[in-house]
């Protein structure tokens, strides 16, 4: 019971953190592409970040709350180690695929928006 309990604490734990960190990372880093994208308009650019950031975030935080109800038993260390690494980096790799689509979206808009 105490390794699956770990399991779980240490997957919330590591989740917020990299959940937490990436989001903040990309709004701001995204905060003058945007704000490049609505050309001029600063308060639009500046919406439209917040809002990709709130929709990061609650997929992400949905993705792992299901990931959270099905981790499965786990009775030893490595186990458990096995488990987070696994579904930590399945995590990491949406987060890459929904960061690259994004960019892709917005950079086809960006050229049939400005022909």
């Amino acid at each position: 019971m105490n390794v699956i309990l770990s399991l779980y604490v240490l997957y919330l734990l590591l989740v917020v953190v990299v959940i937490g960190w990436t989001g903040w990372q990309l709004y701001q880093a995204g905060k003058p592409f945007v704000r490049m994208m609505m050309a001029g308009e600063q308060h639009l650019a500046d919406w439209i970040n917040g809002m990709l950031l709130t929709g990061y975030y609650l997929v992400c935080m949905g993705y792992s709350f299901m990931v959270l109800s099905s981790l499965p038993d786990v009775l030893t260390l490595p186990d458990l180690m096995s488990v987070l690494c696994r579904w930590i980096g399945r995590l990491v790799l949406i987060l890459a695929v929904l960061h690259y689509s994004n960019m892709l979206i917005f950079s086809l808009w960006k050229r049939y928006h400005s022909v």
